[in-house]
């Protein structure tokens, strides 16, 4: 996660820092030199950090049909990492719930 987060603050910063090199390489010909445009430079980061977590979510595995099984330390006191096992597609993962009573007043039937 840490570095997804460094990743995406990467991508922030690249307007930044090309506009700083484009800046340095202007001032060092000679020419003047503009003022820092904040607003369009924090905008196309915005832009850049958008389009990269839409692709990436686009693009990720779904793992359908899978279940996540976290880290277990294992009997000889070895770390079992994380993973994703497969699971049978036809096999409910949960009960289904309990139906409604037909009338939604009513109180449900005690057996006697």
């Amino acid at each position: 996660m840490t570095r997804r987060i460094l990743f995406e603050l990467m991508l922030f910063v690249l307007p930044f820092v090309a506009f700083w090199v484009w800046r340095w390489a202007r001032g060092r010909a000679g020419a003047p030199l503009p003022s820092w445009p904040w607003i369009k430079l924090v905008a196309a980061g915005l832009v850049i950090v958008t389009i990269s977590i839409t692709v990436q979510s686009l693009t990720q595995p779904r793992h359908v049909n899978e279940r996540w099984v976290p880290a277990q330390v294992g009997p000889d006191g070895q770390l079992i990492p994380g993973r994703f096992e497969p699971v049978d597609p036809t096999t409910p993962a949960l009960p289904p719930p309990p139906r409604p009573p037909s009338d939604p007043g009513a109180l449900p039937e005690t057996p006697q």
